[in-house]
């Protein structure tokens, strides 16, 4: 005890006493640098073309920039405006015909970043229609365009873009197939039974006749195979009210880097994108997955919108007659900030 005493050095004790002070308020520290902000996120389906943002959320994106999201598919477009309008939601993946009908109504919806570029889309033949037209899958697009000429082709609806831009491209090239219209988880089926012979839809709901043969892919609108101007320059994008935009910066922010960081996955990180893609869709095979990866990787990895592209779109709503006029609707007020 004594000796114990004589040893004692006053500077010891503070080292000891710093060394539990730390290990105690280690474990506070970690949970707060664990805490992440909710964020509510509002999907108009669970569409391969607005899955990006779930993909990016399943590799562990939003987490990373301090984000919790809930994502919530609605029964549509118009209802996951009405989410965000409402302020039901804190965001939503619209596209930008949504964001125009919102203007037009006074209610100041803002596209923060865009996650599809391009047209998502795919047209596919039967094969055995394919090749008695005597047209490679490959030709140019005229040639297949005028190939359609007589086809019975299922779109999901006569109002839908899809039916517009094919029906509108073939008739630019004198060609005018039958549409009939159905869900594109019926088109398949359709196919198969001879009731169609081609269908527009996005994937997957192609994959599985084009892997195993019976199908071939036509027209592509992922890979902007349609001219430009029956194709929208973005398909959906992540949008916010203004004031909620506004009110929540650091919120925007990250957002904005959740998406920045999936686009650029899609080029230096293909095999953890295709990972996810599995996590999302597992009733996908392999092969399945690497054809939705090839098809819609491109358009996922989407450019900024600029004013012209957003302008470019409001142009391709009003020819879809989606829109009656563009009179009061500023593509410089649909951008944030």
């Amino acid at each position: 005890m004594e000796r114990a005493l004589r040893d004692f050095k006053p500077e010891m004790s503070i080292r000891i006493l710093c060394t539990v002070l730390s290990l105690l308020l280690l474990p506070v520290a970690n949970v707060r640098a664990q805490t992440l902000t909710d964020v509510s996120i509002a999907l108009p389906s669970t569409s391969v073309v607005g899955g990006s943002i779930r993909l990016a959320d399943v590799m562990g994106m939003f987490e990373k920039h301090g984000l919790k999201p809930k994502f919530t598919v609605m029964d549509g477009g118009a209802v996951t405006l009405s989410a965000l309008v409402s302020g039901s939601v804190d965001a939503a993946m619209l596209g930008g015909t949504e964001n125009a009908v919102a203007r037009s109504r006074g209610q100041d919806v803002v596209i923060l970043a865009n996650t599809y570029g391009g047209f998502g889309a795919t047209l596919v033949l039967d094969r055995a229609v394919a090749d008695a037209s005597g047209v490679a899958p490959d030709a140019p697009l005229q040639q297949r365009l005028k190939a359609l000429s007589g086809l019975t082709l299922a779109a999901p609806s006569p109002t839908s873009d899809y039916t517009f831009a094919f029906k509108s491209a073939a008739a630019g090239q004198g060609a005018a197939p039958n549409f009939v219209f159905m869900s594109q988880s019926a088109m398949p089926a359709a196919l198969q039974s001879g009731a169609v012979q081609g269908y527009v839809a996005s994937a997957p709901n192609w994959g599985a006749q084009v892997l195993s043969g019976t199908a071939v892919v036509w027209i592509s609108g992922p890979k902007r195979e349609l001219p430009p101007e029956f194709s929208p320059r973005s398909s959906i994008s992540l949008q916010m009210m203004r004031a909620t935009a506004d009110g929540k910066p650091e919120i925007t922010g990250s957002l904005i880097a959740v998406v920045d960081e999936m686009i650029a996955a899609m080029t230096n990180r293909p095999d953890d994108v295709i990972a996810a893609l599995g996590k999302l869709y597992p009733a996908l095979s392999a092969e399945e997955l690497k054809l939705l990866f090839g098809s819609e990787s491109g358009p996922w990895a989407a450019n900024r919108l600029t004013v012209e592209d957003v302008q470019a779109d409001l142009e391709f709503a009003l020819r879809t007659g989606v829109l009656s006029s563009l009179e009061g609707i500023d593509a410089r007020q649909m951008l944030h900030p």
